[in-house]
């Protein structure tokens, strides 16, 4: 009786999670038809036929800016290239800092990791644990002294987070913009047995595994969350679907997997997260402030943290904060890392 209490509960939180986390929003399907197609014979949990994969000691690409006193390292997520991401950044702040953007593996148009063996949980972070050796072998390479570790989206937040909260001796501060500390996955707070099973279990193989590249594209953040301003939206959005579902998905699901917030009382390093307040255009779309999921995950996520994080909410910004509004975050780092 009890496995198939627990079975009935993550068939629960599954559904909860296909409908409320898998990006679908009211906005782009007032837009466009919102697709749900699924096709059995895809599976997007591997790569495809001949695929070549980077070996596990190596990252996507590295590239060094800027000749600044203080160390910093740049991780982008969302599949794009760190350098990319962070290029206004990096020519605003080139006399500060010494910067390497760090590129993660199947980001950017560079190779993947290969998979991980059938029957592997999710939540043991494969890529995400490739990822984090491979940044801090970098860190020794080039004598980084005490660098600040700036994030942007989910992914790049949980490696800088668990970066810090095994070597903190070695990492001056960690900042996430617009980053997601841990997925809501259902109303209720779930055990980590209760996050894995659902993922491991039933969201991977009968959900995402399957979705068409019609499915996974329609159902993505609107652009506006992405970047107040609709046409940098719309660029980030469509670079954003372009990269290899395969490479999005297992960064993204192992974080949806993973409650990093279990281990926040041990952390010693000191964590800036910089939230998106969004914009009176996107909250426009949502009459209902129940549908603004996008709040729920890039602001509400941090409660969680409690007094472990501190939280500044800017404004008119999307994901990309630093993006829509340079010159503050800009500031918020300059006076955080003091």
């Amino acid at each position: 009786m009890k496995t198939i209490l627990n079975i009935n509960l993550i068939s629960r939180i599954t559904l909860t999670a296909v409908f409320l986390a898998t990006f679908i929003n009211q906005s782009l399907a007032q837009r466009k038809k919102r697709i749900m197609k699924q096709d059995t014979s895809i599976n997007n949990l591997i790569h495809p036929a001949g695929y070549q994969t980077l070996p596990i000691n190596e990252i996507g690409k590295v590239q060094k800016f800027g000749q600044g006193p203080q160390d910093v390292v740049l991780i982008a997520g969302l599949g794009l290239a760190s350098d990319q991401v962070f290029a206004q950044f990096i020519r605003d702040n080139a006399s500060k800092y010494t910067m390497y953007a760090i590129t993660l593996a199947g980001y950017g148009g560079t190779q993947a990791y290969a998979m991980p063996p059938a029957g592997t949980s999710y939540a043991a972070l494969t890529w995400h644990k490739h990822s984090q050796k491979v940044i801090l072998g970098l860190m020794k390479k080039y004598n980084l002294k005490k660098p600040v570790i700036i994030t942007n989206s989910q992914t790049p937040t949980l490696i800088g987070l668990r970066i810090a909260l095994a070597h903190p001796q070695q990492v001056k501060a960690v900042i996430a913009i617009g980053g997601e500390l841990v997925r809501k996955l259902a109303p209720q707070k779930l055990t980590p047995k209760q996050r894995q099973v659902g993922i491991d279990a039933q969201m991977a193989p009968h959900w995402f595994k399957t979705v068409t590249g019609e499915t996974w594209d329609s159902n993505m953040w609107d652009d506006l969350v992405y970047s107040s301003n609709a046409k940098n939206g719309k660029r980030l959005s469509d670079k954003i679907n372009a990269v290899p579902v395969p490479n999005l998905l297992r960064y993204m699901i192992e974080h949806w997997a993973y409650d990093v917030t279990t281990e926040l009382d041990k952390l010693k390093v000191p964590v800036l997260a910089i939230a998106p307040g969004f914009s009176k255009a996107l909250d426009d779309l949502y009459p209902e402030a129940s549908k603004r999921f996008y709040r729920t995950a890039f602001i509400d996520t941090w409660k969680s943290a409690g007094d472990k994080v501190k939280v500044v909410v800017v404004k008119n910004a999307g994901i990309f904060v630093h993006q829509d509004q340079p010159a503050r975050v800009n500031q918020l780092v300059e006076d955080f890392i003091k």
